[in-house]
């Protein structure tokens, strides 16, 4: 600040200045004292990150002190973390305050099996890019637990790895080519015999032993904590606030597909501090990722020539570079590109630009008359920047960030709700374009649930534009035909209103692009391995599932892809059970994989199963279910023994018949999903609901272990529980085991109350109130054990007074005590006085005195409130029995 011109006279007097200008930001107000020793400590290179991050501010200030501003950006250089150093500036958390990875915790979402190197041993971490990986490594690395190191790609024999202690590799720019995998496989099996802890961070770990594979939790499960980590880092004088933070994240963010990792979830909570909340309300993440553009250009733009332009054009042009790379790229769209990467992706219309200059001489030389710069400027406004200035600008207000020669798209949220939008947008276009799009690896699993999500809206424009570009020879036509037969035979599997002659199209053009080889099952000429992120749709089995299912519904013709009419049945019961079942079967286990299920299209709940008078909705992959069932009653079953895949099926067979075997029965456990399978197979043989529930606890021991399906309770398991039959749980309440005590019924529980075993404390904390208390009134506390004293005084304490008070009119003293002695201890005072009023406690018999004597002194010694009353009770009792002491004792 000693080079302001004239110089700063004081840092109180430029603070008050700055705070005066009509230009200073509504949303940071400090005090004067404060903004002055915050100066000072600019003025000494201290807390530049705070000014860097102020556009505005650096705006003021070089107006105030007569300098430009590209002098006072100098010395703000835009510094980034390495991975040795303590400090930590997270780039999502615009405003936030440094990390000291020594002292501070890491925010919630990273596992904590990873920052624990003695539980590592083989440790995999799936961690895509914005898991926080980097950080991870960085964390353990500053602190002395682990080695950090980052290898672009597949590690080999000459990457530089420490001889000893824990090691953390974080392995990036890596799409997994088939020789980079398996020289990631000699390099794995060569480090797994080494004696040190390691853990690898990449987003396609190994599976093979020695290696234990660990997922981030999910960010729902976090979210809280994360919220009120981000809340600590920010300044006081932003606009965060907590609970909306929290309410806005579960209501708009984590439904879209822009909220995937944890880096996302960051930028959006550090996002929520840059804005105003009236600008979100009612407003969708597309359109709040446009006007977050539109306001970082606004803050870091000064050439007037292109300003109006960007705030216009901006969030537009860098949406269609990421519909470009959509398209065009092998590599995600978090990958940092160089400056000339990024320009080849600009649209054509957003990349050729104009020399002012060079417009004035042409204009002069043409016209023969001298221009005036304004108009000239003007005129320049209205015309676009160019790419390479389009670049400069979102560069310049850090949407483009540097990382080292090249350049990354900040912050994570926006470049993933940009490809969700593109992605979108894309499939409503040319078929072509999403058809190629499904050739990228690092694009195709969003593009195929993008169509999913429109098929099951019963929106079939893409699957029509596909067949009529039909053409064999281009793979991007293949590709689209494919995914067209997935997404829609998926559909109709699920119940969805699929057009006939849709159908009878998409199964035809299969015909045609089938891949059928000996000794295998029917294949898409397209497959998808080593994929950015994991998609079951892009899955060989989800293909096969969906052609089938178009299939059985498509009229009757000679095709190798109809197995319903095949005139040689025994010979494709041969292909089902060696071929396309365990295909099948593969898809199904690989679709239940934690992080699968949490990040693909499993998530969505696209079958509706009933339920006596309700219904639950179910991922797709149960519908391979529905087909093997369809299948085995068309072609036979596929063998004696029922497969896997089949056993939905038989014991839906079994309970329709009223045969079913516990043995039989308990083989479902090796499944997934196979509970609402059985429900949905079962609706298809008339078999109504009470009937159903009778036949299958009639399977189940209520003696023994519970199938695993029926645990933990889900809307369908309730429904279930709520028609087990009154002996089934009294024989089970017998055997003292556990039960759904919640989800009863009050028939269920009407059987318990007249069964005369004591009852438990479940039955006492959910049993109808009434006929709980009535069965006491007429039986007495006796048909309840003490647990379930203590629960029904908790749960009803003005309902059990009367029965302590009419036990103590009657004198009925054994009742009276039993119901004492499970008194909670906040109900000591009104039981006393009770006592006191009710009952002259000196004249008591000694055999019921002697109980009250020892309650009210374990009362006393535990100092329960009205210990004291307790106390002056005990007192009267020992005054009258102290002349009879030598007697009595």
């Amino acid at each position: 600040m000693s080079t302001s011109d004239p110089p700063v006279a004081s840092f109180g007097r430029l603070a008050a200045a700055a705070l005066a200008h009509p230009d200073w930001p509504a949303d940071t107000r400090p005090k004067q004292r404060s903004l002055a020793t915050l100066f000072s400590k600019l003025d000494r290179e201290q807390d530049l990150e705070w000014l860097a991050d102020r556009i505005p501010v650096q705006r003021i200030l070089a107006e105030l002190m007569n300098r430009p501003v590209a002098d006072l950006r100098q010395a703000l250089p835009v510094r980034r973390s390495t991975p040795s150093e303590r400090l930590v500036r997270l780039d999502d958390l615009r405003y936030g305050r440094e990390l000291d990875l020594t002292k501070e915790p890491l925010c919630p979402g990273i596992p904590s099996r990873v920052l624990q190197p003695a539980t590592w041993g083989r440790l995999a971490w799936r961690a895509p890019s914005g898991a926080g990986r980097s950080l991870a490594g960085a964390w353990l690395q500053a602190r002395g637990l682990a080695t950090h190191r980052v290898l672009e790609g597949p590690p080999d024999r000459s990457a530089p790895l420490p001889d000893r202690g824990p090691l953390f590799l974080e392995i990036t720019g890596w799409d997994g080519p088939q020789s980079a995998a398996e020289r990631w496989r000699t390099w794995a099996a060569r480090l797994s015999a080494e004696p040190r802890p390691v853990c690898v961070a990449l987003a396609h770990p190994p599976t093979e032993p020695p290696w234990e594979v660990i997922d981030s939790p999910p960010l729902d499960d976090v979210l809280p904590e994360l919220v009120g980590w981000v809340a600590e880092r920010l300044p006081a004088d932003g606009l965060f606030e907590p609970e909306r933070a929290l309410t806005w994240m579960r209501r708009v963010a984590l439904p879209s597909e822009a909220v995937v990792t944890l880096g996302d979830a960051l930028g959006l909570l550090g996002m929520l501090d840059e804005v105003r909340p009236r600008t979100l309300h009612g407003r969708s993440l597309d359109e709040i990722a446009e006007s977050f553009v539109r306001q970082r250009l606004a803050e870091s733009s000064e050439e007037a020539t292109v300003s109006s332009w960007l705030n216009r054009n901006a969030a537009a042009a860098l949406l269609g570079t990421i519909a470009q790379l959509v398209t065009e790229s092998d590599q995600p769209w978090n990958r940092p590109r160089t400056f000339d990467e990024w320009l080849a992706l600009v649209p054509q219309e957003y990349r050729e630009g104009i020399d002012v200059e060079w417009m004035r001489a042409a204009l002069t030389r043409d016209s023969g008359q001298r221009l005036r710069g304004a108009d000239l400027a003007a005129a320049a406004r209205k015309l676009p920047p160019g790419g390479y200035q389009l670049l400069r600008a979102l560069e310049h207000a850090r949407i483009l960030v540097r990382d080292g020669e090249r350049l990354r798209l900040r912050p994570h949220w926006l470049g993933s709700t940009l490809q969700a939008r593109a992605v979108h947008e894309l499939v409503s276009t040319s078929a072509f374009a999403w058809g190629a799009a499904l050739l990228r690896p690092a694009h195709a699993p969003r593009v195929i649930r993008a169509l999913f999500q429109r098929a099951r809206r019963g929106d079939f424009a893409p699957a029509y534009a596909a067949l009529e570009l039909a053409d064999p020879e281009e793979p991007a036509s293949a590709a689209a035909v494919e995914a067209a037969t997935t997404v829609i035979g998926l559909t109709a599997a699920c119940g969805g209103n699929v057009p006939a002659d849709l159908i009878a199209d998409l199964v035809s053009e299969q015909d045609r692009l089938a891949l059928i080889l000996p000794d295998a099952p029917p294949r898409p000429r397209i497959t998808h391995r080593e994929l950015d992120e994991p998609e079951p749709l892009l899955h060989p089995g989800a293909w096969l599932l969906g052609v089938y299912a178009l299939a059985e519904l498509a009229p009757p013709r000679r095709s190798l892809l109809d197995p319903f009419r095949s005139a040689r049945p025994e010979r494709e019961a041969r292909t089902l059970r060696r071929h396309v079942y365990p295909e099948l079967l593969r898809l199904l286990q690989e679709s239940t994989a934690s992080p699968i299920r949490d990040r693909s299209s499993v998530r969505y709940d696209a079958l509706e199963v009933h339920h006596g008078t309700s219904s639950s909705r179910h991922p797709w992959p149960l519908t391979i279910y529905l087909l093997v069932d369809s299948l085995r009653h068309a072609v036979g079953a596929a063998a004696e023994t029922p497969l896997p895949l089949e056993l939905p099926s038989a014991v839906a067979d079994a309970l329709a018949d009223d045969r079913l075997s516990p043995d039989l029965l308990q083989r479902l456990d090796e499944l997934p999903h196979a509970l609402p399978a059985l429900v949905a197979l079962c609706a298809t043989r008339e078999l109504d609901w009470p009937r159903f529930c009778r036949r299958l606890w009639h399977a189940v021991d209520p003696r023994g272990a519970l199938p695993r399906h029926f645990d933990p309770p889900s809307k369908l398991v309730v429904e279930l529980w709520r028609g087990a039959p009154t002996d089934w749980i009294r024989r089970r309440v017998a055997a003292q085991l556990p039960l759904p005590w919640e989800h009863l019924l009050p028939h269920q529980y009407g059987a318990l109350l007249q069964s005369g075993a004591p009852l438990s404390a479940e039955v006492a904390r959910f049993a109808p109130l009434d006929s709980l208390l009535e069965l006491v009134s007429r039986k007495g506390v006796d048909a309840l054990d003490e647990a379930a004293r203590g629960e029904l005084w908790r749960r009803a304490p003005r309902r059990v007074f009367p029965l302590l008070h009419l036990a103590l009119d009657r004198r009925d003293l054994p009742e009276a005590r039993r119901l004492l002695e499970s008194l909670p201890d906040e109900l000591t005072p009104e039981s006393l006085e009770a006592l006191s009023t009710r009952v002259d406690v000196t004249a008591l018999p000694l055999d019921e005195l002697h109980p009250l004597r020892s309650w009210l002194a374990h009362r006393i010694s535990r100092r329960v409130p009205g210990w004291a009353e307790a106390y002056r009770l005990l007192h009267r009792i020992e005054v009258a029995l102290y002349p009879l002491r030598h007697q009595l004792f």
